[in-house]
């Protein structure tokens, strides 16, 4: 199982590092990647976001919803997992999702879309 965390930011930078630095020190076997998806940040939120250790980029597209769908359709992740940057998840979230995962009964298939204008990308995600 590959973890797509995807952080939409604007204005972050005093939030950014500190909950990408909790994010990887409570990765423990997973792999995980943490997409920071910036809606144009006026401050040094996409630098914070990489020094900590984060694939930051800038979004084509501006608001919470398009930049968590940019961040979807650069992620290599089979499952997706939302957070904003002023935010925490439990220490143990990895362990809770590929538990909820390993308990699923019927396969799980998801389209995720991410539209801009008139060209749709879907992602398929298969567990």
């Amino acid at each position: 199982m590959i973890l797509s965390i995807v952080i939409p930011t604007y204005n972050e930078e005093e939030n950014v590092r500190n909950v990408v630095s909790f994010i990887k020190k409570n990765i423990r076997t997973a792999e995980v990647e943490v997409i920071i998806s910036d809606g144009g940040s006026e401050d040094n939120t996409l630098e914070e976001a990489r020094k900590a250790g984060a694939e930051a980029v800038l979004s084509p597209a501006k608001g919470r919803a398009g930049q968590m769908n940019y961040g979807v359709s650069i992620s290599k992740g089979d499952v997706l997992y939302f957070i904003h940057a002023d935010c925490y998840p439990p220490s143990a979230f990895v362990n809770e999702i590929e538990k909820a995962i390993d308990q699923l009964v019927y396969p799980l298939q998801s389209v995720y879309m991410y539209g801009r204008r008139s060209n749709l990308i879907y992602k398929t995600i298969s567990l």
